[in-house]
């Protein structure tokens, strides 16, 4: 069951009518009961506000997030929110309940299309835990708002972020590998002359050019390459 609260501009009437009643009740004493009549107007305007707001029985809700988080950024989630009346869904403001380990905006406003898209930051290991949303919308007039919290349960695992040491090894051990239709240069690998570099602890020795490392009093060694992906033309 939602909770019905006074928006600021609720608020900001009721503020605006109580000097004007004291006005009226210094200068018009035995106009007293008009000093009441707009503050009487604005709470009536809520009551009806209230009445008139959506009801949430037709609201549904579905989070969705992948099956692992990652510390760090850039964690996806998503919020669907749909009203099974087949009826729009009014300007909606989303608060999310998360435990301590995710780090979330205090609140987001929901787009027309009812699909909120989050990139979540996640602070260090553990279980991310989504304990509640919280939905808020406003009647026509803008004077009540309705508040609902609904439970979340969504929990994920969060890991260290080995995905980017994932794809640096797969590229780095696969040296089979094709990486696309233009020449690619595996240094320190096969047989073709790359360079002329100067030798270093954990080269091939077989690599090593005497007559060079004369010509620059250091010694010198070769570097190879080994070229992919080239058209075979058998003709």
């Amino acid at each position: 069951m939602p909770s019905v609260l006074p928006t600021q501009r609720c608020i900001y009437l009721m503020a605006s009518g109580i000097p004007i009643a004291l006005l009226i009740a210094w200068l018009m004493p035995w106009a007293w009961m008009l000093s009441f009549a707009i503050i009487t107007a604005v709470f009536v305007l809520f009551i009806l506000d209230a009445l008139a707001a959506r009801s949430s029985s037709s609201f549904e809700l579905q989070p969705y997030a992948p099956p692992v988080w990652f510390v760090g950024e850039n964690n996806p989630f998503r919020l669907t929110v749909e009203d099974t009346s087949g009826r729009y869904l009014p300007d909606m403001t989303v608060q999310f309940e998360f435990n301590e380990i995710v780090a979330v905006a205090d609140s987001e406003k929901l787009p027309a299309d009812g699909v909120l898209n989050l990139d979540l930051s996640m602070e260090r290991r553990g279980e991310a835990r989504l304990d509640a949303i919280w939905l808020r919308w406003t009647g026509p007039f803008g004077l009540a708002a309705k508040q609902l919290r609904l439970a979340g349960e969504l929990h994920r695992p969060v890991n260290p972020d080995i995905r980017t040491l994932q794809s640096d090894a797969v590229r780095f051990l696969t040296r089979e590998a094709d990486f696309g239709i233009k020449s690619q240069q595996d240094r320190g690998d096969g047989s073709e002359f790359d360079a002329m570099r100067e030798f270093v602890v954990g080269m091939d020795r077989r690599a090593v050019d005497w007559k060079a490392s004369a010509r620059h009093m250091s010694l010198m060694a070769k570097e190879f390459r080994t070229e992919r992906n080239h058209n075979v033309v058998l003709a």
